[in-house]
């Protein structure tokens, strides 16, 4: 929901009237809904009742501190996801959602006649 909403509302932006904004911006704010809904579900179901000891912010840590090469290992794929959803917004400014849709489907299509001719 939250994907196609924003190919819709970065479409509707480009129209006549429309305020200019930075594309970085939307990405930021995209990745700042999903940060809080993956920390709301966490404190719902894993942190565990709340202690006098701290409660999920201390348990998240606590988390963390066990594992401390598990974030290590989300940089990268983090990143790259970074820069994936910038250019979305930057090829949303010249293609219209239909189309940029159609094309980005159209990867898997050129994935496999690749694969094959290897």
């Amino acid at each position: 929901l939250l994907w196609v909403s924003s190919h819709l509302l970065v479409y509707s932006s480009r129209r006549a009237g429309a305020p200019p904004y930075n594309p970085a911006s939307v990405v930021l704010l995209t990745e700042a809904v999903k940060l809080a809904l993956a920390l709301s579900l966490y404190f719902a179901y894993d942190a565990g009742a709340p202690t006098t000891t701290g409660g999920g912010c201390a348990k998240l840590a606590e988390h963390v501190s066990l594992a401390p090469e598990l974030p290590l290992k989300y940089i990268m794929p983090a990143l790259l996801y970074c820069g994936y959803n910038n250019l979305v917004y930057a090829n949303l400014a010249v293609f219209d959602p239909g189309t940029y849709n159609v094309l980005l489907q159209l990867r898997l299509v050129l994935t496999g006649l690749l694969y094959q001719a290897l």
